[in-house]
């Protein structure tokens, strides 16, 4: 009866143990969909810069398929662009951006047809753009830039992998998109008519999570920041070997992928640890406010969020 009891203590003694070992290591999910600024999570994968056993990356068809996951629960980190985040902060108090991944610089495109060859052009024409906020943004400045009216154009909303459809169905003539469908685009003859180098652009990709994650999953969250420094270095030291690794997943040549890459600054950790200063005049807080004006302006945004609140660079520390 003693041998009993106390094989029944050891296994319910060895079980807890399990379930609190299981706690204490956490799998920390980061979704993505498929853009250059986003390849360095994958490269650190690749390098073996981070344990695959705590952090499983998840590569989505879509931004918008990204902020599914993240709203679901499905995942514990996105990778969005900085206006995507503002927008989600509407609904979601408890948002936590800790790393700025690159910004635009040229990557974000707006691309027509050959005979579109100006902005004018798109007056009464059909416009194909994902239900995203970086997608109306996007739009709403091509429309600024053109003094084009909303109601000159017809909006034709889908996912980025769905939009050579509506184009080849004539319904479109352009279509708001990025890399590396811009180069594939670009491949098929269409025009780079607008991009995120224009003045009046500013994308910004960064990761978000909750702050129960940061509570929970700091170092894992701290061990994919610091896998950023090390694969940045990595492609500077690196850059051919890097790209190699780089073009199966993104589908593009060598040519292509280095021209992906100039349309992007990659922040390192001296750039972030400046983007997250508040004192600094180039700081993110700044740029999300600037940006929300724009957005609230466009009525992309009811209200601009609590930046303070949603920005956390403590974990880069």
């Amino acid at each position: 009866m003693k041998s009993m009891l106390l094989f029944f203590t050891t296994t319910i003694t060895l079980m807890v143990i399990s379930a609190c070992s299981f706690q204490q290591d956490p799998i920390l999910r980061i979704g993505t969909n498929q853009w250059p600024g986003y390849e360095t999570l994958y490269l650190a994968r690749d390098l073996g810069l981070f344990d695959q056993h705590h952090i499983k990356l998840i590569e989505q068809t879509s931004a918008t398929e990204t902020l599914r996951a993240f709203k679901q629960g499905q995942i514990d980190v996105a990778a969005l662009t900085l206006d995507e985040v503002l927008s989600l902060a509407q609904t979601e108090n408890d948002l936590r951006v800790f790393l700025v991944m690159d910004i635009s610089n040229g990557s974000d495109k707006v691309m027509a047809l050959p005979e579109i060859t100006a902005l004018a052009d798109l007056k009464g024409k059909g416009i194909a753009v994902e239900n995203t906020a970086v997608g109306a943004y996007m739009l709403h400045q091509l429309l600024a830039t053109a003094q084009i009216k909303p109601d000159e154009i017809s909006i034709h909303s889908t996912t980025v992998n769905q939009q050579l459809k509506h184009i080849n169905d004539g319904h479109c003539v352009a279509l708001v998109t990025f890399e590396p469908m811009a180069t594939k685009l670009e491949q098929l003859g269409y025009r780079d008519l607008f991009n995120s180098h224009h003045p009046d652009v500013h994308i910004i990709d960064v990761l978000v999570t909750r702050q129960h994650v940061v509570s929970q999953q700091e170092q894992n969250l701290k061990a994919v920041i610091t896998s950023q420094w090390k694969t940045l270095a990595y492609m500077q030291e690196n850059r051919e070997d890097a790209y190699w690794r780089i073009m199966p997943r993104l589908g593009i040549s060598h040519d292509n992928i280095e021209k992906s890459f100039q349309g992007l600054i990659l922040p390192d950790l001296d750039a972030n640890k400046q983007l997250f200063d508040n004192s600094s005049t180039a700081s993110i807080g700044k740029i999300a406010l600037n940006l929300s004006a724009v957005l609230v302006q466009a009525q992309i945004l009811e209200s601009t969020p609590n930046i303070d609140q949603l920005l956390t660079g403590h974990l880069m520390d």
